[in-house]
């Protein structure tokens, strides 16, 4: 049986996500992420199952570490205002300086027939979870917590896109996204 090789492992994650972005899902064969990650299809296989299973094990991997920076940036004591400020800077950050990763995750999220074999991502119900805290201790309206998740994060989305096709610089922006957040969501 050959062994495991965690540079190749890498290497093939990395070739899913630019092949999954640049041909979409039905165009990312095993026979062209194998290529793409310098290795053989057989290789491939040593590592995942079959296509779908491989697909569903790197989104896992990537929106978990996605959520991970998110959830370490709102560790600690902190107010309302330092929450949606770290919340927003953080995501804005790892989805400028993760651009390929976020936008696999984000295509993937988009498409309910792969993520229905998807186990639940950690990350997602620990973010729910704090949501819900902050609200029980009064930092944050008692809005459904979808609606709290999708003022938090999608706009800054929206943002990072922007500023990645027109290379604009969204540092007046996101001051401006922090505060209409922290109006719309704290309990004052």
């Amino acid at each position: 049986m050959r062994r495991r090789d965690d540079e190749k492992e890498q290497r093939i994650k990395e070739a899913v996500i630019e092949v999954v972005l640049a041909e979409g899902f039905g165009g990312a064969s095993i026979s062209k992420i194998a290529r793409c990650a310098g290795v053989s299809p057989a290789t491939v296989y040593i590592y995942h199952e079959n296509k779908e299973s491989m697909l569903q094990a790197i989104y896992l991997e990537c929106a978990e570490e996605m959520y991970g920076a998110l959830l370490s940036s709102v560790q600690g004591k902190q107010n309302g205002h330092q929450i949606i400020e770290n919340l927003i800077m953080s995501y804005f950050q790892f989805v400028m300086e993760h651009e390929k990763l976020s936008s696999f995750v984000e295509q993937f999220a988009s498409s309910p027939a792969l993520t229905h074999n998807c186990s639940e991502i950690k990350g997602f119900t620990k973010m729910m979870e704090l949501v819900e805290k902050w609200q029980e201790e009064h930092i944050f309206r008692p809005y459904n917590t979808i609606n709290v998740y999708a003022l938090l994060f999608h706009p800054v989305k929206m943002l990072a896109a922007g500023a990645i096709s027109y290379h604009a610089d969204a540092t007046e922006l996101l001051k401006e996204l922090i505060q209409i957040t922290q109006a719309a969501l704290l309990v004052e």
